[in-house]
């Protein structure tokens, strides 16, 4: 037990030993703690100050602002006419079902079918490409769709084609009628 004589704390050098460990062990690491914390945030005003100030994002570039929306735009566009190329190719996919269905002509018109069901194979693909190039820029994705509506026309004038010879003195009908806002 440690003796007091005076203002003095007299206590064994085995006492001194086990205090010694215990404020090592308990009170330095909050000491050292809190003493870098008290550094940080002694520094922190001179840290704010050295930003510059484009970081707040007030210095943008109004042109690249300006790009960025028309892309965003094209990009939406884009988005819509390919998810109305995607119905009419639903809808000429049904339609050229309905018709191998009704066709008892033998092997010619089956042949002429499995073209055709190739070429909408081959739509639907270039279709799933454009879909995940959408996220490249709107100039490589602008020409595509011209060439996919084009590409639905002469489909389309097939199967009326088919249908006509399927039904005679029938006119044919259109399958795929693009929007006025879908012609380029």
């Amino acid at each position: 037990m440690p003796e007091v004589h005076g203002d003095q704390l007299d206590v064994s050098a085995e006492e001194r030993r086990y205090l010694r460990r215990t404020f090592h062990r308990l009170a330095l690491p909050w000491l050292l703690i809190a003493s870098a914390l008290g550094a940080l945030v002694g520094s922190l005003p001179r840290w704010i100050e050295a930003q510059p100030a484009t970081a707040s994002g007030s210095g943008e570039d109004p042109q690249a602002r300006e790009q960025v929306g028309s892309m965003r735009g094209d990009m939406a566009s884009l988005s819509q006419r390919l998810v109305a190329a995607e119905d009419s190719l639903t809808k000429t996919r049904d339609r050229l079902a309905m018709l191998e269905g009704r066709s008892g002509r033998g092997e010619s018109g089956g042949a002429d079918t499995a073209e055709v069901e190739q070429r909408l194979d081959a739509i639907v693909g270039r279709i799933a490409a454009l879909e995940s190039r959408v996220g490249d820029g709107a100039t490589h994705a602008s020409a595509d769709p011209a060439r996919l509506d084009a590409r639905l026309t002469a489909l389309d004038e097939r199967l009326a084609r088919l249908e006509s010879d399927g039904r005679p003195g029938a006119p044919p009908s259109r399958a795929v009628s693009p929007a006025a806002g879908d012609v380029e």
